[in-house]
């Protein structure tokens, strides 16, 4: 049976002069003290890095078109969906609900997209599809 011998690690805190004699009076028996050396405070952390927007032809880039967006949400109901479901799918994804309007307007325009009830949009069956 072998005896493993416990293992060590060195600690290094950063700690203000009024509490270093709290944190010294918490130590364990067992733990010895190397050594304390004076420091002059450190620097101020830099601010976080804001959030960068990518441009693409002069508009910002969400990674998806308006008429994806809109035809991602309805093919994820059987159902007609609601204006509102799509107004808060636009609004996660950082586009203005306000562009929802005249993207549904050419998509039923163009018949990609089917009004049933006012407010309520489906996706109409491609070529092909029964």
């Amino acid at each position: 049976m072998s005896s493993t011998s416990p293992r060590f690690h060195i600690v290094t805190f950063l700690v203000p002069e009024d509490l270093l004699s709290s944190v010294l009076a918490v130590l364990n028996p067992q733990v010895r003290l190397l050594s304390v050396k004076p420091q002059d405070p450190p620097p101020e952390a830099p601010p976080p890095a804001s959030r960068t927007h990518h441009y693409q032809n002069g508009k910002r880039n969400k990674g998806i078109k308006g008429e994806d967006l809109v035809f991602t949400t309805l093919a994820l109901s059987t159902v007609p969906t609601p204006r509102s479901k799509l107004e808060d799918s636009f609004k996660s994804h950082g586009f203005s609900p306000n562009s929802l309007s005249p993207i549904i307007s050419k998509l039923k325009t163009t018949g990609l997209i089917s009004e049933p009830s006012p407010n309520h949009f489906f996706k109409t069956p491609g070529p092909g599809v029964l």
